[in-house]
C-alpha cells in the first residue's frame, strides 16, 4: 500500500499499518539490514569486533543503551547512524504538539481532536536523532 497517499485515520486502519515502539523498529529494520548482508556501521572503523557487534546484540535484545567514552570515540557517530533505522515515514495526527502515534495518542489535546484527520510525516534526520538520543 502507498502510506504516503493515506489521509484519514480510518485508512490508515484499513493498510494495516502496526505501531511499534523505537527499539522494535530498530530491531526489525537491523534485522532485515542483515538478511541482505549489508553493513549498517560500515562508515565506522576501529570498532568492528568489539562496540559495533555489542551494540546490534544490544539492539536485537532491545535493551537501553548509554555511549560513554572521551572524545573522539565515535560515540555521536553512532548514534547518527542508527537513524538509519528508523523507518522513513511516519504517521502523525495534524495538530499533534509532539506528533505521537495516531493509534496510541499521549496528547491531551490530540484525544479530543477530530481524529479522522491526520498527516503522514517524514521523518527528519536531525529531529529523530534528538528523538532517539533522549530514549537512549
Amino acid at each position: 500500500m502507498d502510506y504516503l497517499n493515506i489521509k484519514s485515520l480510518g485508512e490508515l486502519k484499513k493498510s494495516n499499518w502496526v505501531s511499534k515502539s523505537i527499539k522494535d523498529e530498530l530491531r526489525d529494520n537491523l534485522i532485515s539490514i542483515k538478511k541482505e548482508g549489508k553493513k549498517v556501521f560500515s562508515e565506522i572503523h576501529g570498532y568492528e569486533e568489539t562496540v559495533l557487534p555489542d551494540l546490534e546484540r544490544a539492539i536485537l535484545s532491545k535493551h537501553d543503551i548509554n555511549f560513554l567514552g572521551l572524545r573522539g570515540q565515535a560515540k555521536t557517530k553512532i548514534a547518527r547512524k542508527l537513524v538509519d533505522l528508523l523507518d522513513e515515514h511516519i504517521p502523525v495526527i495534524t495538530g499533534s504538539p509532539l506528533n505521537d502515534d495516531p493509534l496510541i495518542s499521549i496528547s491531551i489535546g490530540v484525544k479530543y481532536l477530530d481524529n479522522s484527520s491526520f498527516k503522514l510525516a517524514v521523518a527528519i534526520g536531525a529531529l529523530v536523532l534528538s528523538t532517539v538520543l533522549k530514549l537512549f
